[in-house]
């Protein structure tokens, strides 16, 4: 693929301004998205200008094989900040008992989002129950039941949880639900008391915690992945400038 000057040009000074933002964190992390709207996660290995060099994604314990050459979305999810560009990748080349790819930035790094967490709104049912405190007095034995509740809404840092019982703010719960096929069972805290709406039932905002990085990530990737195929189906544009 050749580039005209001007989009060189482009490329080369969004390289510049964000380059080294996005290597100064340590704990970003590197998404690919095929023409399918397919997500895939991976890591840097090697940026120089718009060269990148990448890590081949995973798959069932097994190096995702990319047809070459091939255009793909590449996102950079640092901390605050989403930087989204289009990679033209070339080839792929075993090292280390690694498989890498080498392709190089077709469109500017374009800085898109500023938020710790993506928060994407969908409905669906989980199971809850509250781990009391040692010290706390539980009212309702019902809460330390499994019971059925609706998240609105979730990111990787939390959820918004509709309830029939009433919570009390950093009451800790036992969240479990099933998000694309993937089972998570996770502890939350709440934040403030549940207000009860309309219908009767209780809106509460949880916060997770004691979440490993591992399964932070899948849950980040996740979310990401269904916004795509939210996208993908209302044909909408996935960023907002």
């Amino acid at each position: 693929m050749i580039l005209d000057p001007k989009a060189q040009l482009e490329i080369a000074n969004s390289v510049s301004q964000y380059h080294d933002i996005i290597l100064k964190d340590i704990n970003s992390i590197v998404r690919l998205v095929d023409s399918e709207g397919k997500v895939y996660t991976s890591a840097l290995s090697k940026w120089e200008k718009n060269d990148i060099i990448f890590a081949a994604p995973i798959e069932r314990c097994d190096f995702v094989i990319f047809p070459l050459p091939i255009d793909l979305e590449i996102c950079f999810i640092t901390k605050q900040t989403v930087f989204v560009a289009n990679i033209h990748v070339t080839t792929r080349q075993p090292v280390n008992g690694k498989l890498l790819y080498k392709g190089y930035l077709t469109s500017p790094l374009v800085k898109k989002q500023q938020r710790a967490h993506y928060r994407l709104t969908t409905l669906f049912h989980v199971k809850y129950r509250l781990i009391p405190r040692e010290d706390q007095r539980v009212d309702n034995e019902q809460l330390l039941n499994l019971n059925e509740g609706t998240t609105v809404n979730i990111s990787a840092g939390g959820m918004c949880l509709l309830t029939k019982y009433q919570l009390q703010p950093k009451d800790c719960v036992e969240i479990t639900f099933q998000f694309l096929d993937h089972e998570f069972n996770i502890q939350g805290e709440v934040l403030e008391q549940g207000e009860r709406n309309t219908t009767g039932n209780y809106t509460h905002r949880i916060r997770f915690i004691n979440l490993d990085a591992r399964k932070e990530n899948l849950l980040s990737k996740l979310i990401f992945e269904k916004q795509r195929l939210l996208v993908k189906s209302n044909n909408q544009p996935l960023f907002k400038k």
